[in-house]
């Protein structure tokens, strides 16, 4: 992980103040493609027990959606909020929040390598991440308080909307995906 995510883990609330401070800020680009490349990685690992570009460049292109869905959640959430702040400055300091999940995905990616992940069940995935999304959402907390200048409710309202816009599109998308092949057979396509 890089630095910034480490140090949000443990402190987010000095994190995001010398984000905040960093005037030239960070490009919108670098944590969306860091967060890509974790989901890649955990693909190969996942499919194979080992790292390979093939799958590493699949599982990235499959999971595009997710910095994509985090990010109009991200947008959604800072139209609601009081202050104004630009998409595009907020993206990278909001996406170094994903460190409880970019964790977890370490974590998982390096059980693969020692079990078989395609014993593990679905309730073992859900399970395992409740900390990761406990976690992730009062760094995001911290995130709308020192980013956007957000009071308690404000920020707590900030991290429902961006995670009920984000999930909300994710589940849909990716559900979407899954069920159109048997839609479009029972309507004859």
């Amino acid at each position: 992980m890089a630095n910034g995510e480490a140090h949000v883990l443990v402190h987010p609330v000095t994190t995001f103040r010398a984000l905040r401070l960093d005037a030239a800020g960070g490009s919108p680009l670098r944590r969306p493609a860091l967060l890509l490349l974790f989901l890649g990685c955990a693909v190969s690992f996942l499919a194979s027990g080992r790292p390979s570009i093939r799958l590493i460049a699949d599982g990235a292109q499959s999971f595009a959606f997710v910095p994509f869905c985090e990010l109009a959640g991200l947008a959604v959430s800072l139209r609601v909020g009081r202050r104004r702040v630009p998409v595009t400055r907020a993206i990278d300091p909001f996406l170094t929040g994903n460190a409880p999940w970019l964790l977890w995905i370490v974590i998982i990616s390096l059980a693969s390598t020692v079990s078989r992940p395609i014993l593990w069940t679905l309730h073992l995935f859900a399970v395992s991440g409740l900390p990761p999304a406990i976690w992730s959402a009062i760094i995001d907390f911290h995130f709308f308080r020192e980013i956007t200048d957000a009071d308690s409710r404000a920020a707590v309202r900030g991290v429902l909307v961006q995670r009920a816009v984000a999930w909300s599109l994710a589940t849909l998308y990716f559900f979407g995906i899954a069920i159109w092949p048997e839609v479009a057979g029972r309507i004859g396509w």
